[in-house]
């Protein structure tokens, strides 16, 4: 939940951003997984 929402400390940046992670679409968090699992 915390990956997706915009963070003060990293520049209104969300974390999964700043970590270079691309977490497009409706569903983020699946996505996110489906990139964990590759």
């Amino acid at each position: 939940y915390n990956f997706f929402r915009p963070h003060t400390a990293l520049g209104g940046r969300m974390p999964a951003e700043a970590a270079g992670i691309c977490v497009e679409g409706k569903d983020r968090v699946r996505t996110l997984l489906e990139a964990a699992a590759a």
